[in-house]
């Protein structure tokens, strides 16, 4: 192996500007998802900066979903790079169909992709849009994805099984670090802007109930939900807040949509790093994250009866919200740290010779 594998990384932040709000204490790593953690491992990270690229790819870019304005001003740092990781989707396509163009600069250049919502698409979507999906993941010499109940998802849409590796996502733990014994004035807090949420189970679920809600996302997400009195929308802040929103709740509630990915993950292992007892809804996916009972409570998919008997059992058992507090935050240390997440790309980049 070489001192530096040169890897030229499309997502959805600036990685200069990252680390700038990183060192402000605006950002809880270095780089996005903690992909620092690859630098330690010989990877040279290389990107270009985020900047509109004329009204005519902004507009084509809007329609298609599909981002290669950025792809191709990279083209340069693509021509002297050793390997593309592509963070979601939608950054993943332009340099794979660039892959198969002679003489372009990602000609033959191995290409990483992580992605997030493939499989969900490739289960629910019109036959058009699946075609996308899989020539986008057929073009992908590696593809990393976020819960091992995906798999079978992908090899039945062709994908070869040694091109799949199931990644364990993490998250950056000293940054939403928390102690369960701390006094915390925020009774419960709920959180997320994913697709996969369901914040209408979570609306009948506390109606009529005395717990007291705060709501923590984007107005789209809740419209058209008539919120009881006692749920309050504060819409969204930034990352700092957001942690410190973390450490003051004794309950954070995460209800979802069952999908084919473990939507909700973030923020319930963020949540449970800063000490909070997690209530999460139980999916094939999120049970890879969760145990129900003994780190998170897990009430079914679409039972508010449930969501609302496991929130208020929380909240009223000081005992339980602690012990599930701790053991939820020790799992994550030992288990979800993001760290874990880039080793084990790393090491799959390794063992399919990807990478020098």
């Amino acid at each position: 192996m070489g001192d530096h594998v040169r890897s030229l990384v499309l997502t959805d932040a600036d990685l200069e500007q990252y680390a700038a709000e990183h060192a402000a204490g605006e950002r809880p790593g270095l780089r996005p998802y903690g992909m620092e953690r690859l630098e330690d491992l010989g990877h040279r990270l290389r990107s270009v900066p985020m900047r509109a690229g004329g009204r005519l790819v902004e507009a084509l870019e809007h329609r298609t979903g599909r981002r290669f304005g950025r792809a191709l001003r990279a083209a340069p740092v693509a021509r002297d790079s050793d390997l593309v990781l592509a963070v979601l989707e939608q950054w993943a396509w332009a340099p794979g169909v660039l892959a198969r163009v002679p003489r372009s600069p990602y000609w033959r250049l191995p290409l990483v992709s992580v992605v997030c919502w493939a499989a969900e698409d490739l289960r629910t979507r019109p036959e058009r849009e699946r075609r996308r999906v899989r020539a986008l993941l057929a073009r992908s010499d590696l593809v990393g994805y976020w819960s091992r109940n995906q798999t079978e998802t992908y090899v039945a849409h062709g994908i070869e099984p040694d091109r799949l590796v199931p990644l364990t996502f993490g998250v950056e733990t000293a940054f939403f670090d928390g102690d369960p014994d701390r006094e915390r004035d925020i009774e419960v807090l709920s959180v997320g802007v994913d697709r996969g949420r369901d914040y209408a189970t979570l609306a009948a679920a506390m109606r009529g109930s005395t717990v007291q809600v705060q709501v923590l996302s984007r107005p789209a997400n809740l419209a058209g939900l008539d919120l009881p009195p006692n749920v309050r929308a504060i819409g969204t802040v930034p990352q700092r807040e957001y942690a410190a929103l973390l450490r003051r709740a004794r309950v954070v509630v995460v209800a979802t949509h069952d999908l084919a990915y473990p939507t909700g993950q973030t923020v319930a292992l963020e949540a449970a790093a800063a000490g909070a007892a997690v209530v999460v809804t139980w999916t094939q996916a999120m049970s890879e994250y969760f145990s129900d009972g003994e780190t998170a409570l897990m009430p079914p998919v679409g039972d508010p009866l449930a969501l609302r008997g496991s929130v208020e059992r929380l909240v009223a058992d000081d005992g339980l919200r602690r012990r599930l507090g701790h053991a939820g935050r020790e799992h994550v240390l030992r288990g979800h740290d993001s760290a874990r997440m880039w080793d084990e790309l790393d090491r799959a980049l390794v063992e399919r010779e990807l990478r020098r």
